[in-house]
């Protein structure tokens, strides 16, 4: 089985458009209320 834990060397990041992304499902409204630039740096 393969180890999917992330490591330092994988060198992952969230980028703003994660934190500013409102969770819209396509079968209904967004899940989480929309950031302004502001709040989200």
């Amino acid at each position: 089985m393969t180890d999917y834990t992330p490591k330092p060397e994988h060198k992952f990041s969230f980028g703003l458009w994660t934190v500013g992304n409102t969770g819209r499902d396509p079968f209904g409204a967004p899940t989480r209320e929309t950031l302004s630039p502001a709040q989200i740096v």
